[in-house]
């Protein structure tokens, strides 16, 4: 039993942990719990026997490409409930958020919705032994994840996530039909993000397709984003830009995919597209809140969650702006403002030429 309660990025980081479970246990009967707004992404997943959806968001405010946070307390609760009243007595392992259902090692044999102690066969009867010097806390989060499998004795051999939500021949090989620049290369924005204040402004945004166009004049812009962004002034700012699409709530999240995997480059908020774009292996371009000086290790820092397994740059504001501490805490976009267009459209050019040669 694998429980994931976290958003559509950090469940795509999530796969490489069930690769690696069902590696570990090729004939036992996997479950995962995991958000009902990231359903959508397991379309082509074969190696789940089961999966338990739980609500995870509230409807979402303008600006906010998810919704206000159902609380954590609450949907560990319902994953209890839901565990309880299906598999009372028949889970042998069980990984996730689970500080709720056992208190210390021992109780994975212990409490009621686990095999009991006398059951020879069960897994964690015969097998469970934890080492908790092989868990490592401050290092990116895939690493992090796998190393609590390593932590109860499993072995890891790949550290790659995966992506379930387009066929793998549509990104298999990881190659475009041509790796230079053609009239029909493309760069996909990507606007919004689960918090308002890791919006970049819109109008940033347009100076970077402008600057872009200025050096690259063959580059077509698609420009994405979730329905509660939609509004005719966000619209109408870059109607009027020459090789743009404005396709702002008008794509789900497969026909994102589609247009994310036959791009050269995404540009995006710290949201959970950027991992999206990490799992095609797309070259992705990250404008993050969390500046520099700010705890390197917080929660919302690069250093945890940056793109994995791609090629990619991640731009940060260089200080903290006061009242901030630790991370940026405003409501709204605050630290992430100093960031400027020019430095986003450097950056974007660096990295086409990095990938393209031009």
């Amino acid at each position: 039993m694998l429980v994931h309660l976290e958003n559509l990025g950090d469940f795509i980081l999530f796969s490489s942990v069930i690769r690696e479970v069902r590696t570990n246990f090729p004939n036992s009967q996997l479950v995962v719990v995991g958000q009902k707004e990231n359903k959508e992404l397991i379309g082509y997943c074969q190696i789940v026997d089961e999966w338990i959806w739980v609500p995870g968001h509230k409807t979402p405010k303008f600006g906010e490409s998810t919704g206000q946070e159902i609380g954590y307390f609450y949907k560990i609760l319902n994953v209890y409930f839901k565990l309880f009243l299906k598999f009372r007595g028949k889970i042998d392992l069980l990984i996730g958020p689970d500080w709720l259902l056992t208190k210390d090692s021992d109780q994975f044999v212990k409490n009621i919705l686990y095999k009991k102690a006398n059951v020879r066969h069960g897994y964690a009867h015969r097998n469970l032994k934890i080492y908790p010097e092989k868990y490592i806390a401050n290092i990116h989060q895939v690493p992090r994840m796998l190393s609590i499998l390593k932590m109860l004795g499993l072995n890891v051999s790949n550290f790659e996530p995966q992506n379930w939500l387009l066929p793998e021949s549509s990104h298999s090989s990881k190659m475009k039909e041509s790796e230079s620049l053609s009239p029909k290369s493309r760069i996909v924005i990507s606007l919004g993000a689960g918090h308002s204040r890791r919006n970049w402004p819109a109008e940033a945004f347009r100076k970077v397709i402008s600057d872009i166009h200025a050096m690259l004049p063959e580059i077509e812009f698609q420009v994405i984003g979730p329905r509660s962004l939609v509004s005719p002034d966000l619209c109408n700012l870059f109607a009027g830009l020459a090789c743009t699409e404005e396709l702002i709530g008008k794509t789900d999240l497969h026909s994102a995919a589609e247009l994310i995997s036959d791009a050269k480059l995404v540009i995006v908020n710290d949201s959970g597209f950027a991992h999206l774009a990490a799992s095609l292996n797309v070259p992705t371009l990250v404008i993050s809140a969390h500046p520099l000086d700010a705890d390197p290790w917080h929660i919302h820092s690069p250093n945890r969650y940056h793109p994995w397994g791609n090629e990619y740059i991640e731009l940060q504001p260089l200080h903290l702006i006061s009242p901030c501490s630790g991370s940026c805490q405003a409501p709204e976009p605050h630290c992430i403002k100093t960031i400027t267009p020019t430095e986003v459209a450097a950056a974007a050019l660096s990295i086409l030429e990095k990938t393209t040669g031009k």
